[in-house]
């Protein structure tokens, strides 16, 4: 009887330490891991963190950046691009998201950050977007970091042409839905 006991008790132990796994590995966030960036004609795949190197240096230790160091007003520009950071207030840029120039802002950063499969995917932008935005600044680095899929592929030409827009988009916000005094 006490065998029965111990066996049994041990197989709840050990259905309850699986059971505990499972929960963490479907608990996990799925965030972009491997990025895919192009620029005209060259695409690449690298990983998160040399896309932070990147952004911290300016060297990418790849074609692309070999590409890039021959062009460096273009590796400057991408650069910033990426680590722009822009000042916002959550609650005001929750309510811009869910509105019609919100979906248009979306849109505008979907040409930049896109699905490998090319995919509608303003959810997906809206919470990277949120989730960047926790610490009051945003930055395009952070929304692709944040992307709920573990591969994104950026668009170098398309971030180039953006990065006068988006701070333009949440100042415009900003004065939209701030209260006046």
């Amino acid at each position: 009887m006490k065998t029965l006991k111990f066996l049994l008790l041990n197989l709840w132990i050990v259905c309850a330490a699986q059971l505990g796994l499972l929960s963490l590995k479907t608990n996990q966030v799925i965030a972009a891991e491997k990025i895919t960036l192009k620029y005209g004609i060259f695409s690449e795949v690298i990983t998160t963190n040399q896309l932070e190197e990147f952004v911290l240096t300016g060297n990418l230790e790849t074609p692309l950046g070999d590409f890039l160091k021959q062009n460096t007003s273009l590796n400057l520009v991408l650069q910033r691009s990426l680590k722009q950071e822009i000042p916002v207030n959550i609650t005001v840029l929750d309510k811009y998201l869910n509105s019609i120039i919100g979906d248009f802002f979306l849109d505008r950063i979907g040409q930049v950050i896109q699905m490998p499969a090319g995919d509608a995917h303003r959810k997906a932008i809206r919470s990277a977007i949120i989730l960047s935005s926790q610490d009051n600044h945003l930055s395009m680095l952070e929304v692709i970091k944040n992307y709920p899929d573990e591969q994104v592929v950026v668009d170098g030409e398309n971030l180039e042409k953006l990065k006068d827009d988006v701070s333009n988009f949440i100042k415009f916000t900003q004065s939209l839905f701030t209260e006046k005094k």
